[in-house]
């Protein structure tokens, strides 16, 4: 349980950046299993930002692109040979591996407050923190069509609330609102 601990201070040191407790000299090693390659120098900035920082703790990153990260690691759970770390979407992944417990409860060991609301929110599935947002909260941008707002008189959404009522109104009128 003590290194299970120590491996979830790590884990909201790192994601988080903040500095982690003091250790004893030897070097620990942790692995970290990533599937966003897009994502790989801003992950590979925090390990590095966190090792400078703890010179003592060796992080190795491992890519596992897209889908094959999920079913990896589903496998590795259920074997007991989970990484030390691994970066995905609080999900059905996490929270299964949370309740059997696969993975280790973080509620009251790592300190979500300077991130937004809906991040911490995020972090949390029945009441308990199971992960740590890597960067926080995002924006994702999107494109719309002027002419279409336009001659249905809508505005461009600002927020969650106004994007999923500019849906409604061009679905209500048989217009298929986005497409991915």
């Amino acid at each position: 349980m003590k290194q299970a601990l120590i491996k979830a201070l790590l884990v909201g040191g790192l994601l988080a950046g903040t500095a982690a407790p003091g250790f004893a000299a030897d070097k620990v090693v942790l692995t970290m299993w990533h599937g966003h390659p897009e994502w790989k120098n801003a992950v590979t900035a925090i390990i590095n930002k966190f090792q400078e920082e703890n010179p003592n703790i060796e992080i190795q990153l491992e890519e596992i692109p897209g889908q094959n990260l999920v079913a990896r690691l589903n496998t590795a759970l259920a074997a007991g040979e989970a990484p030390d770390l691994f970066a995905l979407r609080l999900g059905p992944t996490v929270a299964a591996a949370g309740e059997a417990g696969q993975v280790l409860d973080l509620t009251g060991k790592v300190d979500l407050s300077g991130l937004t609301q809906a991040a911490q929110d995020a972090a949390h599935f029945k009441g308990k923190v199971w992960s740590v947002p890597v960067f926080g909260s995002y924006t994702v941008g999107l494109y719309y069509h002027n002419k279409v707002f336009a001659d249905n008189k809508l505005t461009a959404p600002s927020n969650k609330t106004e994007f999923m009522a500019v849906c409604d109104a061009l679905h209500a009128k048989g217009i298929t609102p986005m497409i991915a």
